[in-house]
């Protein structure tokens, strides 16, 4: 088996190890198939999840983009509006840097990824890069209040693959996981920026503070 250091892995194109070469668009991508060493035999994501018990608000992206996967820092792109928008709608009461994504757990708030083991735009992901079964398994696991994606495409490929169903506009979605229920934001990255509003992220906002106080779910 073969290993790799965290830096390396962010650094270097592997090949996938089901022996298929996915097409390499530079440096910046890779896809983790590899081992890593982590204290114990195991994939590191590239990524690792914020998640906990007791959580009323989880993110779901759809993958790392090359600089978060570089850094190890959710949502650290140039013109990434994600940390903006979390202090602007009152998710926090300032604005986080990207190396502090974990303090979002003292807001209520997680963090993850559909794709936990490839990074970069949605157009060089693999085929299978999306591992629904396990973020259902997470949310069934961690219970929050609200899971938000960030992002249509993510949640269209969720939705799709759980419930076979559509996904609706951005806001409150009709389907739920147990008595969590599922929310779609307009993504942050400055590549979707054409598509960008902030009502959906404020509509989140408020019903996350509303939980958090106990006065509504």
């Amino acid at each position: 088996m073969t290993f790799l250091s965290a830096s390396a892995l962010r650094s270097a194109v592997t090949p996938d190890c089901t022996g298929s070469s996915p097409s390499q668009t530079g440096a910046d991508h890779t896809i983790n198939r590899l081992a890593v060493r982590d204290g114990a035999i195991g994939v590191k994501p590239i990524l690792e999840d914020v998640l906990q018990p007791g959580l009323v608000t989880v993110f779901c992206g759809s993958a790392a983009g090359n600089r978060s996967a570089r850094l190890g820092q959710y949502y650290a792109g140039p013109g990434n509006r994600f940390w903006h928008i979390l202090h602007e709608a009152g998710f926090t009461d300032r604005r986080l840097e990207p190396r502090e994504y974990r303090e979002v757990v003292h807001h209520g708030l997680g963090l993850t990824d559909l794709a936990k083991f490839e990074f970069g735009n949605d157009d060089q992901l693999s085929s299978n890069a999306y591992l629904c079964s396990d973020l259902r398994e997470k949310i069934e696991r961690y219970r929050p209040a609200l899971l938000a994606f960030v992002a249509k495409k993510p949640a269209q490929r969720f939705i799709r693959e759980q419930f076979a169903m559509p996904v609706g506009n951005y806001g409150l979605q009709r389907v739920t996981l147990g008595n969590t229920r599922i929310w779609v934001l307009p993504s942050t990255s400055a590549r979707a920026r054409k598509y960008w509003h902030e009502k959906p992220w404020h509509d989140l906002a408020r019903q996350h503070r509303r939980i958090r106080l106990g006065k509504g779910s």
